[in-house]
């Protein structure tokens, strides 16, 4: 019986997923963690005629962004990927 080093013969080839995606996605979680920390933060502040704070608004849309750009950004990495 042979191990399994006799099988491979030559060079290995690794599939290269866009590094520049999955910056996408790491970005994408920076603005989703930043975003929600915003909007938690934001909703300490006064509320204006029955209004949510601007700064739990401005938060929860930053929170919002990230998820849609991380979605975005892994649909695009899996389609790419092969």
């Amino acid at each position: 019986m042979s191990d399994s080093s006799d099988r491979i013969r030559g060079h290995v080839t690794t599939e290269s997923t866009g590094k520049g995606l999955k910056l996408q996605q790491l970005l994408a979680i920076l603005l989703l963690i930043v975003g929600f920390c915003w909007m938690v933060i934001g909703s300490q502040g006064p509320r204006v005629d029955g209004k949510p704070p601007a700064g739990m608004m401005t938060g929860g849309y930053a929170a919002a962004a990230g998820i849609v750009w991380y979605v975005t950004a892994r649909v695009l990495r899996w389609w790419h990927h092969g």
